[in-house]
């Protein structure tokens, strides 16, 4: 091949292999295709409520698992929007609030929540986890929401 023609193949490949590498994984969606089966407890509630605030602009990523009327959420903020971690917080939990007015909302940025959250997430899905499991395992995320 003629240098003319080698050096645009090359930085027109290294331009594809640079743009490949840095697009974002969506997370969720990833999270989404492992899991197929139903849930050992109804996740409707906070699969409706993840959606909703994973709408929200400021929001990369949502974790949520609910019992009862119970919903248990982590948020994942990042970048300048962490400066406003407050209003996010109470505009995710209003627009949970407003989903179901009887549900108790809990909402977390705290990245222990979330790794917590995303285990209790897969032994839901797993069927590894049962309802007095999950309400136990619940009890003790709540107790580190709130420190």
């Amino acid at each position: 091949m003629s240098k003319q023609l080698y050096h645009p193949l090359v930085l027109l490949s290294c331009l594809f292999l640079f743009l490949g590498a840095c697009s974002p994984m969506n997370n969720q969606r990833a999270f989404n295709s492992r899991h197929h089966s139903e849930p050992v407890v109804s996740q409707e509630l906070a699969s409706r409520m993840k959606n909703e605030i994973a709408a929200m602009e400021e929001v990369e990523e949502v974790h949520a698992v609910s019992s009862d009327n119970n919903v248990y959420m982590f948020l994942k903020v990042s970048g300048v929007d962490r400066f406003f971690l407050k209003r996010i917080r109470k505009d995710a939990y209003d627009r949970a609030k407003a989903m179901d007015d009887n549900a108790t909302v809990h909402i977390s940025t705290d990245s222990k929540i979330a790794i917590e959250l995303t285990e209790l997430e897969s032994k839901l899905y797993d069927g590894s986890l049962n309802k007095k499991q999950l309400e136990k395992e619940l009890q003790k995320v709540e107790n580190d929401m709130k420190g």
